[in-house]
């Protein structure tokens, strides 16, 4: 870089550089961020996998807790409700204290609730820990 006074300011020149990529270039990806990005992704698929679990577990739930088709969509949508009332909140939390030890809280917060949901002896309950696993998956 080549720099003449002109006046009261400097002027930088930056010659121009050839550099020659080929188009099949990728720079190597380091081993800790393919790391992280199976971690982030280990946790979409435990969520996602406990949303098709309740949705094929309906016709069982409704015969053995006695559930109503109301209290059947509050399982499914309380869930949802949660977890899209909450998601704003989530990402500003995550910027604030790390985004680690929000995908931490979060998991451990949603596997306690999901633990707590199979336990469950009645729709309501079970409507409450769907909520709970909603406000923890964001």
């Amino acid at each position: 870089m080549l720099t003449a006074p002109t006046g009261r300011c400097t002027v930088a020149y930056v010659a121009p550089v050839n550099i020659d990529f080929q188009e099949d270039f990728m720079p190597p990806v380091p081993a800790r961020r393919s790391l992280i990005l199976a971690a982030v992704c280990l946790a979409a698929f435990a969520i996602n996998l406990d949303t098709t679990i309740v949705n094929v577990a309906l016709p069982s739930l409704a015969r053995e807790l006695g559930a109503t088709t109301r209290d059947l969509q509050w399982i499914v949508d309380g869930y949802n409700l949660a977890f899209a009332a909450l998601v704003l909140a989530a990402g500003s939390l995550g910027d604030r204290f790390g985004r680690r030890p929000a995908l931490l809280v979060g998991l451990t917060g949603f596997a306690m609730a999901s633990a707590a949901g199979a336990l469950c002896q009645s729709p309501g309950s079970l409507i409450a820990a769907r909520v709970v696993m909603g406000a923890f998956a964001d």
